[in-house]
């Protein structure tokens, strides 16, 4: 092997280290942010079948009671000290 093939060899194999390690930086770039964004992910499914299926039916089902009963203008305490503001603050995102 002359000096010049050891020349030209040499170009391929920094490009080669270069690359092994941007491949490297972005694997564990990957392993540090996929476990983040699925756990993104399962709150922010976990809250929209709740709101959907529980929050929402609830909040119906109570201003359905709070009309049926006559002469009750007011919610009941317990839905102003614990229901609404668990739907109030579920609502705002």
């Amino acid at each position: 092997m002359s000096s010049s093939d050891a020349r030209q060899a040499s170009p391929v194999t920094a490009l080669g280290r270069v690359w092994r390690h941007i491949r490297k930086r972005m694997i564990e770039g990957l392993l540090v942010v996929l476990p983040i964004l699925i756990a993104f992910w399962i709150v922010w499914w976990l809250y929209t079948v709740l709101d959907r299926n529980v929050i929402h039916p609830l909040a119906k089902l109570v201003l359905l009671k709070t009309r049926l009963v006559p002469g009750n203008e007011e919610l009941p305490d317990w839905f102003e000290n614990y229901g609404a503001p668990l739907i109030g603050g579920t609502s705002r995102c």
